[in-house]
């Protein structure tokens, strides 16, 4: 028969394996946490990265925009000066 100082000492043992067994599952869930945060904080800073670069890149666009109205420009004025030197050759021939 089981006396109540056996029972106190098997809640006792109950409890300390609860306990341990409770402090492993908080190591895990901590341990996990931090892993989380790492990669959150990685993912972050590859965010920030990635939206600097679309930054840099829409700024490149606007310049090469930019370059390539005046190079149409400058082409259609070309064109326009190249026509007149032959027309004024074709004159200057006859």
């Amino acid at each position: 028969m089981l006396t109540i100082k056996d029972i106190k000492t098997m809640l006792d043992m109950q409890q300390q394996a609860y306990r341990d067994a409770m402090e492993m599952v908080m190591k895990d869930l901590s341990s996990r946490i931090r892993q989380v945060e790492s990669c959150n904080s990685e993912l972050i800073h590859s965010l920030q990265y990635t939206q600097k670069e679309v930054e840099d890149l829409k700024a490149d666009k606007k310049t090469l925009i930019e370059e390539v109205t005046t190079l149409k420009k400058e082409l259609c004025k070309k064109s326009e000066v190249e026509e007149k030197f032959v027309q004024l050759q074709s004159r200057v021939d006859y």
